[in-house]
């Protein structure tokens, strides 16, 4: 599963996605910040996970304040 979220609030961001994912129990394969001026893209790999993991997953991806999902 591979996930990429835009945001203003990277400390934010990041903090709270690890923490979904680690409650979550799916193990991170990647994770990369790009930074630009006061935005950031923050992309994340996952293992392979259930259908119903990874619908949960997105779902409190977006209820994350300030995350965006990237097209």
């Amino acid at each position: 599963m591979r996930y990429t979220i835009e945001s203003g609030d990277l400390e934010n961001i990041v903090s709270r996605l690890l923490d979904i994912v680690r409650r979550l129990g799916v193990s991170v394969s990647k994770l990369a910040i790009e930074v630009d001026g006061g935005n950031a893209n923050l992309e994340i790999a996952l293992a392979p996970a259930s259908q119903a993991v990874a619908n949960t997953l997105r779902e409190r991806i977006g209820q994350i304040e300030g995350a965006k999902a990237a097209v």
